[in-house]
């Protein structure tokens, strides 16, 4: 169980998400929680609601690598200056799945020109993403677009949340 310290560092950064459970081995002084955020106020279809949540039930908890991750990778947090690149803004930086700073990125920029992917992947060496990983990866980048631009009141923003909702669901049978 989380502390009362840490629920209320968890209330101050993602207000409203609920501790689904705390997967947390007590063997080093690291708490791992699975969140719900689909319990937070939004404007996702019911029928979504559902169809997500029994996917996420479904899937299994998969080993994965944990590697350091920006957090928040994608163009504007990258200054370019003759011809070097330099990162910024490493507020969301952690220790997840390599494969997680390439969501936005396919949501975004790979989808607006799909020529950036094979170039990025090119001077970034291989590609990280883990073939059954991946799809869970795109929705919960997913829902949690939708869910915070809601909460923020960004409508253009939300809409692109919804767009990607619908759009990794497509890779999911009914």
């Amino acid at each position: 169980m989380i502390s009362a310290a840490q629920q209320a560092l968890l209330n101050r950064w993602l207000s409203g998400a609920s501790v689904v459970c705390d997967h947390s081995w007590g063997l080093v002084g690291t708490t791992v929680l699975e969140l719900a955020w689909l319990d937070q106020e939004h404007n996702i279809a019911p029928a979504i609601v559902q169809r997500t949540r029994r996917l996420i039930e479904s899937w299994p908890t998969p080993p994965a690598v944990l590697v350091p991750t920006h957090g928040d990778w994608q163009p504007r947090n990258w200054l370019v200056h003759e011809g070097v690149v330099t990162v910024i803004d490493f507020g969301r930086a952690a220790l997840r799945p390599a494969y997680t700073d390439f969501e936005r990125l396919a949501a975004q920029q790979f989808l607006a020109d799909p020529s950036l992917e094979p170039a990025f992947l090119a001077g970034y060496g291989t590609d990280p993403r883990e073939r059954e990983a991946w799809p869970r990866a795109q929705l919960r980048e997913a829902v949690g677009t939708a869910v915070y631009a809601f909460r923020v009141g960004d409508g253009e923003f939300e809409r692109q949340g919804h767009r990607m909702v619908a759009d990794a669901l497509r890779a999911f049978p009914d």
